[in-house]
């Protein structure tokens, strides 16, 4: 498929490690000063990895929060572990986090021989400390084998900073001095839809790694996550958001609410959103508002129904869905529609072709002559539109255009329309919006 994984690099990989519970999306949060990993009471929390960079003392540094490692008694937490377990591989140094208040648990002990096996450099982190606390606090957890002690509170931010300074001296410089990232060089793309239609499984066969928590079960993703990879020579940068559910079955500030408002973020920080439909299922009210949210957002939206390996006879199948999503969705017509299969690999070079098609033609040129020409037309094919004075090219990505009317007369939503087919007859668009704001005086 000509998919390039990021080969490591020569910034340090760091991975927080430890059971659930113990404050570890909290620390990770801290450290890169954002709130991006979710954050709860309830264990478990933090099902999938997540990955961010940080800068401290002059180098870069990527920061690794894992789910608790315990021993898995499902198939969410089995898969869990596993995605666990490579993030230990990676790393080039682990913080392996504890309850100061509970000292060594067993689950604790557990954890630290299963590190202790590999041959990676070890900070045994000891959270929730939030009091003064004297040199013999630090016994207690020498016992465990343990040299690289620090004793913090992620909550309020005490010795972090110390923690820092022992990761930059362990971890080492690289060979190079790394600077913060500047403009973004790549293409942002959400990867959106219902629970369970497939998305994370779309990701892992794009990547060629199990990054995703795969299961039959609903709600496995509940962070977004930026996974970028490298596709015919183009650098794309895809999040996997949570399944966007319906607002009535979420609690105010439970973590599903949370994921929800995560969602929507994420594709506000996109230009193409990939929304996705299993091949069996209609479309919801839900997936009208989000999909109608991203097109307000002015986001390139391309459609790419799942799961299509598991139709009988195909071609009849496909036709009946354009049918219907060109039904269900005629308030944007444009969006271009593709088949696939994330678990056979079916047409998902089609799908990364089509997103890099549209990146550019988000951004292609508008000729203000050619424009002047398709207004002049469309006032003399439509009588109805008379008032319309002048329309003016503005910017791409998403295109904009400026629309004068005579006596100030607001324009009519369906003349909009109009004036808009009239404009994608000759500047198609596909996938993207096109606004035409009224030049009010």
């Amino acid at each position: 498929m000509g998919v390039q994984k990021n080969q490591k690099s020569d910034i340090p990989i760091i991975a927080i490690v430890g059971r659930p519970n113990v404050g570890k999306s909290t620390l990770y949060n801290r450290i890169i000063r954002q709130r991006v990993a979710i954050e709860s009471d309830e264990p478990l929390t933090t099902r999938d990895r997540l990955t961010n960079d940080f800068f401290w003392r002059g180098q870069n540094y990527f920061l690794i929060d894992t789910a608790g490692l315990i021993n898995p008694t499902d198939e969410i937490l089995s898969e869990s572990i596993k995605a666990t377990e490579l993030a230990i591989a990676e790393a080039d140094l682990i913080l392996f986090m504890v309850d100061f208040k509970d000292s060594m648990t067993d689950a604790d002990m557990a954890i630290a021989r299963r590190l202790k096996k590999g041959d990676k450099p070890i900070i045994l982190v000891a959270n929730k400390c939030d009091h003064q606390f004297t040199p013999a606090d630090i016994l207690k957890f020498k016992w465990a084998g343990f040299t690289d002690i620090i004793l913090i509170s992620a909550m309020f931010g005490k010795k972090v900073d110390e923690l820092l300074d022992k990761i930059a001296e362990m971890a080492g410089k690289s060979s190079k001095a790394i600077k913060p990232k500047k403009a973004d060089t790549f293409i942002p793309v959400a990867i959106c839809g219902r629970p369970n239609v497939g998305k994370s499984t779309l990701i892992n066969q794009i990547i060629g790694q199990d990054r995703m928590i795969v299961s039959s079960i609903p709600h496995t993703t509940r962070d977004s996550q930026d996974i970028t990879f490298q596709y015919k020579s183009k650098n794309i940068r895809l999040v996997d958001t949570a399944g966007v559910s319906k607002k009535a079955r979420m609690d105010r500030g439970s973590v599903e609410s949370f994921a929800f408002l995560r969602s929507m973020q994420a594709i506000a920080k996109s230009e193409i959103v990939v929304y996705i439909f299993d091949a069996d299922e209609k479309v919801s009210r839900l997936d009208l508002n989000t999909i109608g949210q991203a097109k307000n957002l002015g986001k390139s939206i391309i459609i790419a129904v799942n799961k299509t390996d598991l139709w009988g006879d195909a071609e009849k199948s496909r036709q009946q869905k354009i049918i219907s999503l060109q039904k269900e969705l005629n308030f944007a017509s444009y969006l271009p529609v593709i088949f696939i299969s994330a678990k056979e690999k079916t047409n998902l070079s089609g799908l990364l072709d089509l997103v890099l098609k549209i990146f550019v033609e988000r951004s292609g040129a508008v000729d203000q002559e050619v424009v002047d020409k398709i207004f002049k037309d469309a006032k003399m094919f439509q009588a109805s539109v008379h008032y319309f004075k002048k329309l003016k090219f503005e910017k791409t990505s998403p295109p904009v255009f400026t629309l004068a009317t005579y006596e100030n007369e607001k324009p009519h939503f369906s003349h909009l329309r109009f004036m808009e087919n009239r404009i994608r007859a000759v500047y198609p668009f596909p996938a993207t919006p096109i606004f035409i704001d009224w030049a009010k005086k």
